[in-house]
């Protein structure tokens, strides 16, 4: 379960940003994940909360945003989103680079044909904002 170690580093970051400004509480954190990721929200989300127990995190909102992923094209840069079901098999998601997956599932381009095949978005993860409650301001974003 990779969320665990996700959920950690984004803690670690958000935690880092509180102390730098000084602040009491985080309020809320609002990440963005790709689709390609692999990461399932709720657990994700889940292991953010228990991580976040006995910290200035704990008791925070968590939003999560799903961001979709495309496939584009090398050679004529078509773009288009993924119809394979087999992309979501987790198996695939840390075994293979991109060419050995475009092979392993019969990736092409639909419009030409070429297999250089690369992604275009839905494959990291972001912290998009956190709201602080520092002492003498307004809730501030980090």
């Amino acid at each position: 379960m990779h969320e665990l170690s996700v959920a950690q580093s984004v803690l670690e970051t958000v935690l880092d940003v509180a102390r730098k400004r000084g602040a009491e509480r985080v309020l809320s954190v609002r990440l963005r994940i790709g689709e390609f990721t692999l990461l399932n929200p709720e657990q994700l989300r889940f292991c953010l909360e228990v991580l976040a127990e006995g910290t200035p995190v704990e008791g925070a909102k968590f939003e999560i945003e799903i961001e979709r992923g495309y496939f584009k094209c090398v050679e004529c840069g078509h773009k288009w989103r993924p119809e394979n079901e087999s992309l979501k098999d987790p198996s695939l998601h840390t075994a293979l680079g991109m060419s050995e997956l475009t092979e392993l599932l019969d990736l092409k381009c639909p419009k030409c044909g070429s297999r250089a095949v690369e992604l275009d978005g839905g494959d990291a993860c972001s912290i998009e904002s956190v709201r602080l409650e520092v002492p003498g301001e307004q809730h501030a974003q980090g």
